[in-house]
This record gives C-alpha cells, structure tokens and sequence, in this order.
C-alpha cells in the first residue's frame, strides 16, 4: 500500500508555507508602528520659544507658522524656501516688512537633512534657547529626527491639522517609513 501517513505528508509540504502567518504578524506591526509615527505622530504642546521654522512644503504649515508668531508664542517666524518662485504668501512675508522679524533661507540640499543643517545654524547664529518647528502630520517624526540630529537647541514639534486632502495615502506611508529608516541608519542630517 503506497498510502503517505500524516507525518509524511507534513514533511512534504512547501517550507513556506509555514510562514504566513509570521508574514502577516509583521506586516501588520509595521502597519501599525507606521501609522502611529506618520498618521498620528507625537507632536509637542504650543509653547514660547526663541522662533517657529515653517519647513517648506505645504501652505498649512505656513497657516500655522503665522498663528503661533501672532499669538505671541515667537517673535522670529522663519520660512525655509519662503523666497521660492512661485509661492506669493511666502515671497511677501520674505520680503516686506512684518511686525515680526522673519528670516527665510533656502536650504542646501533642498530636502528636510538640509533645512535640519540650515535651522541647526541659525540655532548656533541667532542664539536661540529653543525653537518650535511647524511640519505636516506625516512628517513630524522624520522632521524632529533630523533637527535633533543637527543641534541640542531644544526643539518643539507641531503640525498643522490635517484635513480628509492630507490624509496619508499608501505611496506616503511607504516613502516615510523607508526615510525614516534612512534618517537613522545611513542617510543621517548632521
């Protein structure tokens, strides 16, 4: 009788399968750690600070910037690619007069390592004591990894409200994870 017992037919089997379901367990831990850092981040209170450094980016980021400066919170509202062809808000707030000093710099690279490099300067220029940076949702924790990376200037990190248009999509979630990874591995600001 040529009939397999149940321990052969066991050996038998593809050795993947078999690992389904650790597959799905880690696929779904990353999902979850991802969500947590890029859909809801941790982001610190609205506290006063030396300056608000509006990362480039998104015209909220900038909404926010204004409001923190005109609450009182900062007297330095500083916009990183503000001169920008192209975005008038930030070219009008870069070049005339506010009842606020804003400064506005044109990171190198163009990339948050660059602003990361370029705010830790201004930090050490300006003398701050601490600063807050205005980022997206999506981009809080990647934004405060590499500040922190460039300067011991304490830093406050916030983000503008995100609305159903900013919610994080599948392609995003995915370029912030491996960045973020980058961030700390290979790829670090300073």
């Amino acid at each position: 009788m040529d009939t397999l017992s149940s321990g052969s037919a066991a050996r038998l089997r593809p050795w993947w399968r078999g690992l389904w379901l650790p597959a799905a367990v880690a696929v779904a831990v990353l999902l979850g750690v991802s969500l947590r850092l890029f859909s809801w981040p941790m982001t610190d209170s609205r506290e006063a600070t030396d300056a608000v450094v509006v990362l480039a980016g998104a015209s909220a980021r900038l909404d926010v910037g204004l409001a923190l400066v005109g609450e009182g919170l900062a007297p330095t509202l500083v916009i990183s690619n503000g001169e920008q062809h192209g975005w008038a808000r930030g070219n009008a707030l870069c070049a005339e007069p506010q009842a606020f000093e804003v400064l506005c710099f044109r990171p190198q690279p163009q990339t948050t390592a660059g602003e990361a490099e370029a705010i830790a300067l201004l930090a050490e220029e300006q003398g701050w004591d601490a600063f807050t940076v205005v980022t997206s949702p999506t981009h809080v924790t990647r934004a405060r990894l590499l500040v922190e990376q460039c300067t011991s200037t304490p830093v406050s990190v916030v983000a503008h409200d995100a609305s159903l248009g900013d919610r994080l999509s599948p392609a995003q979630l995915a370029r912030e994870t491996l960045a973020l990874i980058a961030a700390t591995t290979f790829a670090k600001a300073c």
